[in-house]
This record gives structure tokens, C-alpha cells and sequence, in this order.
């Protein structure tokens, strides 16, 4: 397998996760839309559940060292529960390459 091959296989796979319900993909603003579409998204994850499985780790969450990251997953699908589908989130990012989130 080559290189393209891989690639259209995790789009595949990505495609399947976010059509089932298992992981958002956001993507970050930008004013033209062809530039917004093709920088990288972020996948965040509707199931923890699921999250948690993947990489075995039920701990408790003041022992998780991932709870950054659970936080702002938080606070996504929460914002997301409140546009509904009325409105569309993006992330922003910085040329520098750092992120403000929402």
C-alpha cells in the first residue's frame, strides 16, 4: 500500500466515525472557504465512552492527564447541544499555529 492509499483509508474511516455519530470533526475558521477547507480539522469525540476504551483509561479525572482535552470535548458538545444545527462552530487558529478554541 502506498502512501495515497493510507490516507484515503483514515478519510474512510474518519468519514464512517463522524456519520455514526462517534467523533466530530471541526474545522478552523478561516474567511475564504477553500483555505478553511483544506487546513486540518480537529476530531473531537461525541462518546467518551468510546475515547476511553480506545486508549483503556477509566480513571478517575483528577488522574487523568488528558483532562484538558476532556474539558474542552466538554465544552464543545455542550455548545453544540445549544445551536443545535442553527449554527456552525469553528476553532481559530493562529498563523503561528496557536489555537483559541471556539
Amino acid at each position: 500500500m502506498n502512501s495515497n492509499t493510507y490516507y484515503k483509508e483514515v478519510v474512510r474511516i474518519l468519514d464512517i466515525l463522524q456519520q455514526t455519530y462517534v467523533i466530530d470533526l471541526l474545522r478552523p475558521y478561516h474567511r475564504n472557504l477553500v483555505t478553511e477547507l483544506r487546513k486540518n480539522p480537529k476530531v473531537y469525540f461525541v462518546d467518551f465512552g468510546f475515547k476511553n476504551y480506545l486508549i483503556n483509561n477509566f480513571s478517575d479525572l483528577e488522574l487523568r492527564v488528558d483532562k484538558g482535552a476532556l474539558a474542552e470535548n466538554f465544552v464543545l458538545n455542550c455548545l453544540k447541544s445549544i445551536v443545535g444545527d442553527k449554527g456552525i462552530i469553528h476553532f481559530w487558529r493562529t498563523t503561528a499555529k496557536a489555537e483559541k478554541d471556539f
